[in-house]
């Protein structure tokens, strides 16, 4: 397998230390860091381990399969650690240590999403989960929260949040805070972290918040010599998360002697790196091998509903027309969100994992239960295993997240765990399309006391349920991949529709944000950009009437002039 010249720098076995990887969208990151990875572990010889990081369970699986391209056999194991940053933070410092601070007799208990769902009667404790710290220790609400307006005047809020902190419950937010507060107050955990860890590569560093890098900063502050940051901060996307491209930008500024910029582009066309760099301050180098087709990306401009379904039309016609698979791994139609993503599947099916969605159904337990056993009896057994999964987990919690389901295989063992899913699925009835739902519902409470019921399905949209799943199981295999720009981020097609939706009067327009292009300050530039970035062959992008100029002018102006100094502050 070849490298750059810039991808072997990178992996040349004397290129260690504190330094940026800046990649750009289809530049070969993931390929190069787990190439770097395992010659790192292949070449240990000291204590501790590498901790290879990331931001999403997603990301981390995907690196694990990148390393069977090298070696079908490889696993990071022991003492070496593969997984999300999160997890890291968790494992490490924050369920250990965290009692520490947060001054509570007991080991600390993670609640509230991604962990599981925070339900208690009384108000002030249900907004438990929406308040945590910043770095300058102020009471704030947490990313995404849905608090009203002046919740600071409401003295109980803050006064059952410091009493829960002080029983051991935590959410998210408050683990990265009190994880700094550890390491900032108790030099032995620093020590003995940095100790074990003396080498880590963090991927997608784009996304990490103001407390994270912090944590980072003390580790390398107290000797730690080989920290990677990867990543690409105009593709950070998750602000709403309290991601801030920024702090992997500044890192680059003060790392540049020793870092390094990838900007050769393996995934798009010529035409479309030419087009894409208009909307980038990376001059991208198109080095695809597979320009079957050479093909200037294309604007179609709409003005209402039966505008787009034309434009989608169009795009599968063309396609057709250019012999491009008609399957979800080769075409997408990306939207900024996902009902309108849904609102535009023109054939009126949903996925087999949307069918019970914004119904009301509670608890999910019902919905996993019917819909995974169904799968599994037809055949289905992947996707019905990962259902029922969550349905056995979901006796005893609200919200089955990835995390939770990550610490229940720590605690058992994978074998153990895997053994007790199968047990539930086999005990269940056979569920069969002539069945009736209800009737199958009743027989599994009658024979089944799991302190929980499935609930009754008497909704009549919901009477030809089976039937329902049957035909999206037809059409499982999809002439196109309907989505989020943010589902198919590190993914690639070889056709892409982009459909943007005009902004409401209140929202700053396109027109007003090219005049001041930045993607380092401008999540709002940075989405549609990664959506692009996606295309390999072709792309259109849908855009209202009314914006047709702005993004005319854009497209056919000069790529962003900004220095990179300029575009910091």
């Amino acid at each position: 397998m070849g490298f750059t010249e810039k991808q072997k720098e990178i992996l040349d076995k004397r290129k260690h230390g504190l330094f940026v990887v800046k990649a750009a969208p289809g530049s070969g990151k993931t390929f190069t860091i787990a190439k770097k990875a395992i010659d790192i572990i292949e070449d240990w010889d000291s204590h501790g381990g590498l901790a290879l990081l990331s931001f999403t369970n997603i990301a981390v699986d995907e690196m694990k399969e990148t390393f069977k391209l090298f070696d079908s056999s490889f696993e990071i194991q022991h003492p070496h650690f593969i997984g999300t940053l999160d997890s890291f933070i968790n494992n490490y410092i924050f369920l250990p240590f965290g009692h520490l601070e947060m001054k509570c007799n007991c080991r600390p208990t993670l609640i509230g999403k991604p962990f599981n769902n925070w339900v208690n009667p009384f108000y002030a404790r249900q907004q438990f989960t929406e308040i945590t710290r910043n770095l300058d220790g102020e009471w704030v609400k947490v990313p995404g929260s849905k608090l009203e307006r002046n919740w600071e005047s409401n003295s109980h809020l803050i006064t059952e949040k410091k009493r829960l902190i002080r029983k051991g419950y935590a959410n998210r937010a408050d683990a990265h805070y009190y994880a700094l507060k550890v390491l900032e107050n108790h030099e032995n955990i620093l020590n003995l972290l940095t100790k074990r860890f003396p080498y880590i590569i963090l991927d997608e560093a784009q996304d990490t918040s103001d407390i994270q890098m912090q944590i980072l900063n003390k580790l390398t502050e107290n000797g730690l010599k080989n920290l990677i940051l990867v990543g690409d901060p105009e593709q950070a996307i998750y602000e709403w998360n309290d991601a801030n491209p920024m702090l992997f930008e500044n890192k680059y500024q003060e790392w540049k002697p020793n870092s390094i910029e990838l900007n050769e582009n393996f995934r798009c066309s010529s035409s479309i790196c030419e087009f894409i760099s208009k909307f980038s301050h990376t001059n991208f180098v198109s080095k695809s091998e597979n320009n079957l087709l050479e093909i200037k990306p294309q604007f179609k401009t709409y003005n209402d509903e039966q505008d787009i379904k034309n434009i989608i039309e169009e795009f599968k016609q063309y396609c057709d027309s250019k012999c491009i698979l008609q399957d979800d791994d080769s075409r997408a139609i990306l939207f900024r969100g996902q009902n309108f993503a849904n609102h535009f599947k023109t054939d009126g099916l949903y996925s087999i994992f949307e069918i019970f969605k914004g119904n009301d159904l509670e608890p999910t337990f019902t919905r996993f239960v019917v819909l995974g056993k169904y799968l599994w009896d037809l055949g289905y057994v992947k996707e019905g295993f990962k259902l029922l999964e969550k349905a056995y987990l979901n006796k005893n919690v609200y919200f089955v997240s990835n995390e939770l389901i990550s610490s229940v295989i720590e605690e058992k063992g994978l074998l153990n765990h895997r053994r007790d899913i199968l047990k539930f699925i086999h005990e269940l009835p056979t569920a069969k399309p002539t069945d009736d739902i209800n009737n199958w519902i009743n027989n599994v409470n009658s024979n089944f006391d799991w302190g929980i019921k499935l609930k009754n399905i008497n909704d009549a949209r919901f009477q030809g349920l089976f039937k329902d799943i049957q035909l999206n199981l037809e059409h499982l295999d999809g002439d196109s991949h309907y989505g989020t720009i943010h589902s198919v981020k590190g993914k690639s097609f070889r056709a892409v529709l982009l459909i943007l939706k005009e902004k409401p009067p209140n929202a700053k327009k396109y027109s007003k944000l090219f005049e001041q292009y930045n993607l380092l300050k401008e999540e709002e530039l940075r989405i549609p950009y990664v959506a692009m970035t996606r295309a390999k062959e072709i792309l259109w992008i849908a855009i209202p009437e009314s914006e047709k100029r702005a993004w005319v002018r854009k497209a056919n102006s000069n790529p962003p002039s900004l220095s990179i100094q300029q575009t910091l502050f």
